[in-house]
C-alpha cells in the first residue's frame, strides 16, 4: 500500500501514522542498537529475533517473533516488513520536541523487511520511498491517541 492509502487508513481507525520522533524501536532513552537489545549496546541479531534476508522465504503471521519484542512489548518493529511512518525524507530537527517533518512527497520507512540486510533492522536505519509506491515489503501501523 502507498503512504496515501496507510495515511487514509489509519485516519479512517481513528489513529494516524506515528512520526519518526514516536517510533518505540530505540526503546526511548536507552537508544537501542535493535528493539530486543538489552543491554541496548547487543547486537544479537538471529530468524528467532526477525524476519529479514536469509530467515525464509517471505513474512511470518504478526507477533511470531515475541524474543525480538521491543522494550515496551511492541511487536515487529524490526524485520518482517518496512513501516510508513509520518514523516518525509530530509533532516532531523534538532532538538526535536513533538516534531515532524511533513514537506516533502517521498517518505520514511522504518525497521527493515523480509528482504533486508541485518544492519536495516537496526533502530537508527531509515530509508525512503515515493509517497505513492506500492512495495510488496512495506506495510505500516496506526498509532492511537491515549485515553
Amino acid at each position: 500500500m502507498s503512504w496515501y492509502v496507510a495515511t487514509a487508513f489509519c485516519i479512517w481507525d481513528g489513529g494516524y501514522l506515528p512520526t519518526e520522533a514516536e517510533c518505540a524501536a530505540s526503546g526511548g532513552e536507552e537508544q537501542r542498537a535493535y528493539p530486543w537489545s538489552s543491554p541496548a549496546t547487543d547486537t544479537t541479531l538471529d530468524c528467532v529475533l526477525a524476519d529479514f534476508m536469509g530467515c525464509g522465504p517471505g513474512t511470518s503471521a504478526v507477533g511470531t517473533h515475541s524474543s525480538g519484542n521491543g522494550r515496551w512489548g511492541t511487536a515487529d518493529l524490526a524485520g518482517n516488513v518496512w513501516e510508513w511512518v509520518l514523516d518525509a525524507s530530509g533532516t532531523y530537527t534538532n532538538p526535536c520536541d513533538d516534531c515532524a517533518a511533513l514537506a516533502g512527497t517521498t517518505r520514511v520507512v522504518r525497521g527493515g523487511s523480509f528482504v533486508s540486510a541485518d544492519q536495516n533492522l537496526r533502530a537508527a536505519d531509515r530509508f525512503q520511498y515515493a509517497a505513492n509506491s506500492h512495495n510488496d515489503n512495506v506495510g505500516w501501523r496506526c498509532a492511537y491517541a491515549s485515553p
